[in-house]
């Protein structure tokens, strides 16, 4: 699940970052920007994400009961995703510069594409706590 849910991120960040520099008139070459986006992103979490899986084997083995098992779960489940928001929103702020230069229109596009990024990662991970209960329900 923490791989799927890295996956999103990275999938996010790629096509807002499309859609800041290019807008809807992006060339067919412009794949090498969402290359180096994703290639950071992936150079920027998988150290965090090895952390987190040894630190939850640790923890699930402490587990006393099936209830302090999901807790244990949900919480590296939040604790990654919060940090894959981090490096989403660090990696677009790099590579969309604001030029002081830039013409009202490109400057709108970039600012709408930031927003649009930090509303999807939110509400990604507030749908989080839904889907939890939803499955365990089911």
């Amino acid at each position: 699940e923490l791989v799927r849910r890295a996956r999103e991120v990275a999938s996010l960040l790629a096509g807002t970052l499309r859609q800041a520099l290019f807008g809807t008139e992006a060339p067919a070459a412009d794949a090498g920007d969402r290359y180096l986006a994703q290639e950071r992103f992936w150079d920027r979490t998988e150290a965090t994400f090895r952390e987190r899986i040894a630190e939850l084997a640790e923890a699930l083995e402490r587990a006393p009961d099936e209830e302090a098992l999901r807790a244990v779960i949900a919480t590296a489940r939040e604790t990654f995703d919060r940090e894959l928001q981090r490096a989403a929103l660090s990696i677009f702020d790099e590579l969309v510069r604001f030029e002081a230069i830039e013409d009202q229109r490109t400057m709108d596009r970039k600012i709408a594409a930031r927003r649009w990024l930090v509303a999807s990662l939110s509400s990604k991970n507030e749908d989080a706590p839904a889907e939890r209960r939803r499955r365990r329900t089911a």
